[in-house]
This record gives structure tokens, sequence and C-alpha cells, in this order.
């Protein structure tokens, strides 16, 4: 698909498909955008239909018999974001492929939005939300879903600002090409996307983007003493892998980011039920948001070094798997008294994060995790925990989800939080215990994980919330969602 930007007028720059956007209480002015010998016609059908321009309300029209116009309710004004542009694009979107058509035009001044937020975020939030609003994971099937749209035009651009717009949409398409690539990976079928698999793929990134690229083996890992990714993988015949992936922007600055990639987790030996079983796969949602984000940076190019950082694993079930009971050695030298062989992320992560803060100086470390079921529980599905030991950081990157409409909130950290993790028998325990009903179990995650960052400035997303998603919504589709991807990027572009 391609996405175009034009001076031409909305109405002569597809032959199929326009669309229409309508503020609530607006109709007067929206139509009062629209060709005389459209207008009457519209007029009408509006009124028949009770169209006011509420976000409900969408319909497909054929104004004259001589072009689509897919017309779509904002809702009021005040009320409009850009994310209500990305949702209100990706809803047409997938209107225009249902009836196949092959171009979809959109006004840059569509409903006089461009007086809310500029053209070149406009521009930016059209591009990204129609690359990830056509994406379905359905490459197994006998008959995939066609989207048959293959152009998109960006209309009633003026001359003097379009260079400045071509470069916005260039960076839209970034943006949704990275969503998508993270939600692809994640939603690889857990036999095939093995941590070998998954480091081949990040090998194949590196070459093909020019970046630096080191894979740990199994036979390393031991000689380094990564102990705690070691005892997560024991129980799997497919060896763990440590990819490392660096950018380098000639910066005195480098920022780490470090993703769980539990390519699938079964519980180990606290197995988990089925219903939390079967979509397991998405374990390695951090690992894979962070490798599509390597990919992404070298295309834009951020003015701070970036390092990835992605201990792949499988957690599962064999006479050789971790127990509970079992006390780790990690890679820091402190020690963890496993309680439960579910709590696998933050075991893999301690050696990850100890990695990152020791080796590479960083400006900070981001790592990113679906790492509790308390998430869950404390903020849904459409919001993700962040805690950290820094308020300037944790900030930075709530601001950039604010950008993205991949939202954060931040969880408290006090120090009391600490001693529910501390061991009778080792530095640290797994969990508080096994007792159902457990506190605080998101905060008390990111505590155990604050004794492995070695005095970096730090922060933790736990997205195990939001990283699946159980229906379409939007331009995301059943599956993965790839939450985060974007939010990193902006991040990273922003980052001063």
């Amino acid at each position: 698909m391609q996405i175009k930007t034009t001076s031409n007028e909305l109405f002569s720059s597809s032959k199929n498909t326009v669309f229409l956007g309508f503020f609530e209480g607006e109709l007067k002015l929206g139509i009062s955008t629209v060709p005389e010998e459209f207008a009457d016609s519209l007029k009408d059908t509006l009124k028949s239909l009770n169209f006011t321009g509420k976000t409900e309300q969408q319909h497909i029209l054929r104004l004259n018999n001589k072009v689509n116009a897919i017309i779509s309710g904002f809702g009021p004004r005040e009320n409009f974001t850009l994310n209500s542009l990305r949702l209100a694009v990706a809803s047409a979107v997938k209107s225009a492929g249902k009836i196949s058509s092959k171009e979809l035009s959109f006004s840059i001044n569509m409903g006089s939005a461009v007086s809310i937020f500029s053209s070149t975020d406009a521009a930016k939030a059209i591009a990204e939300s129609a690359v990830m609003s056509v994406y379905h994971f359905d490459s197994s099937k006998s008959e995939r879903e066609e989207n048959l749209l293959e152009k998109i035009f960006i209309t009633n651009i003026d001359e003097s600002d379009k260079k400045e717009i071509d470069n916005a949409v260039s960076e839209g398409i970034v943006f949704g090409e990275l969503n998508v690539k993270a939600r692809e990976l994640a939603n690889s079928t857990p036999s095939l996307a093995t941590p070998d698999y998954m480091a081949k793929k990040a090998k194949k990134i590196a070459e093909d983007n020019n970046l630096k690229i080191k894979i740990i083996t199994k036979s390393e890992m031991e000689k380094q003493g990564m102990n705690g990714i070691l005892a997560v993988a024991s129980g799997s015949r497919n060896e763990p892998k440590f990819v490392i992936m660096e950018y380098d922007a000639g910066s005195e600055k480098t920022i780490v980011l470090v993703g769980k990639g539990v390519c699938f987790d079964s519980g180990g030996l606290d197995i988990k039920p089925a219903a939390h079983m079967e979509t397991m796969k998405m374990d390695k949602s951090g690992a894979v948001t962070v490798m599509a984000v390597m990919e992404a940076i070298a295309k834009l190019k951020p003015n701070v070094n970036v390092v990835g950082v992605m201990p792949l694993v499988e957690n599962l079930i064999s006479d050789a798997s971790y127990k509970p009971g079992d006390i780790i050695k990690t890679l820091s030298g402190k020690t963890i008294e496993v309680l439960n062989t579910d709590a696998e992320g933050r075991i893999i992560l301690s050696d990850a994060l100890y990695y990152a803060s020791t080796t590479y100086n960083p400006e900070c470390i981001i790592d990113i995790a679906t790492l509790t079921g308390a998430v869950v529980i404390a903020l849904g599905n459409n919001v993700a925990g962040i805690m950290g030991n820094d308020k300037s950081l944790t900030s930075k990157l709530i601001v950039s989800g604010t950008k993205t409409y991949e939202r954060l909130w931040e969880l408290p950290m006090f120090e009391d939080y600490s001693e529910l993790m501390k061991s009778d028998h080792a530095d640290i325990k797994n969990v508080i215990s096994n007792t159902p009903g457990n506190p605080a179990g998101t905060i008390t995650a990111a505590v155990f994980l604050s004794n492995f960052i070695n005095n970096s400035k730090w922060a933790h997303l736990d997205v195990a919330g939001t990283a699946w998603s159980s229906e379409d919504l939007g331009y995301y589709s059943k599956g993965s969602t790839g939450f985060g991807a974007r939010l990193l990027v902006q991040f990273l572009i922003d980052y001063e």
C-alpha cells in the first residue's frame, strides 16, 4: 500500500473513495467543504440517516454515482485528539477494503481538524494508522483476508508545507511498520519462534539495517554466570540466547532497552492452567518490541546511542526444570530464592539488567516486559504500568506514551515494598509467597528488578495487560498489539 501526498482537492484525487469526517453539531460547516455537485445530495442523505456526527456513526455512500464516500462522525470538536484521528482512519481503511476500493483519499483539513493539531501531526497519524490497521495475523489460513487498497492520498497539501508533511508521512509509515513488525513477531507460533529462531530474526534485522549485533550462547552464559537465564531455560531442549543489538549515533549518551523474551511460558513446574497458557507465545512481547524498535531507529536515526538487550528463553517442564526452593546465584552475584517458577520473567531480567548496567555505562535503562497478571487487575487492558527510580525519566516516557496513545500510569515504589521481597535463605525471593491474593504484585516485581540495575537511572514498563487484544479494536487486530514500540521510538526521537 502506497501513501502519497498531493496538493489536489479531495474529490479530484481519488478514482474510488474519499473520506469525510464531521464534528458533532457541525454538519453545515463540513458540507461547505464538499464540491457543489455533491453537497445537496449529501445534505439530504445525511438528514435521512439521522447523521449528527456522533463518533459511533459511519456510513458508506455513493455520491451522484461517481464516487464512494466514507462518512464518519468525529464527535464533539473539544474531545477530538490525534488518536481520534487514528481510529477514524483505521475504520475508513477497513471499510474501504470491504467495498474493494483501490484508492482512498483523506483531506489534511478534514473537518477543519487541522485547527486542533498541526498538519504534520495529522499526516503522521494518518500514515501510521493506515499501515497498522491493515495487518492481521492470518498467514496460516488457506483463505487470507485481503485488503485490496493500493493507494492512500493525503490531499489539500499546501506546496510550501509539502516537504515537511512528506517527512511526517515517512515517519508515520516507519511508526506503523514498527508496530506491525512487533505484532508479527509476537504472534509467531511457539513451536516456530524458539530462542534460536528469534535470534536469527534479530541478526537479519541487524544485517539489513547496519546495526551491530552480538548473540551470546548457552556455553558463554555458563562462563559468564548468567544463571538466572540458564535456570529458567533449563526445562527446554531449545537453548537460550542472549541478543544485543547496537545503534551508534556517535553520541556521548547511551540508552539501553531491555526486553523480556520468554518465547513460550508454560509456567514451569508451577504450571499455568490452560486458559492462561493458550496465549503465552506473547510472553516474548518485550523482546520483540525492542527488536522492532532497533530496526526503526536505524531508519529514523535519533541523536543518542541505543542498545537493545534481549534474553530469549522457553519456560517449559522436564526432569531438568528449575524447581521451587532452588537458590540461583545471578550474574550480579546476588542470590534469588525461587518460590514460584511462573515468576520467571524477572529472573531472566535480573541477568539482563545487570549486564546492561555494567557493560554500557548507560544514560538510562528502560525495560519492557509482560511481567505480572497483577497489572491487569490494577489497570486493565488499556493502560500499562510504569515504575522507576528517576522521576524525570518516567515523566518523559509517560509524555511519549501520550503522543502515541500507549498510555502509562506510574505506581509507587516506596521503601516499604522492599521488605516484602526479602528472603530467609537468599538475598531476595522471586515472589512474596504463593498465597492467593498477595498484595502489590506489580510493584513488588519492579522492586525485585531494582536490585539488579547497579545505580543506573531506570524505568520499568509492565505491559502484561496491554500487549494482547482478544478482539479487533481500532487499528489493532486480535492478537499482539505491539504496545510500547511506538512509545519507545517517540521517546528516543524526543530525547535530549
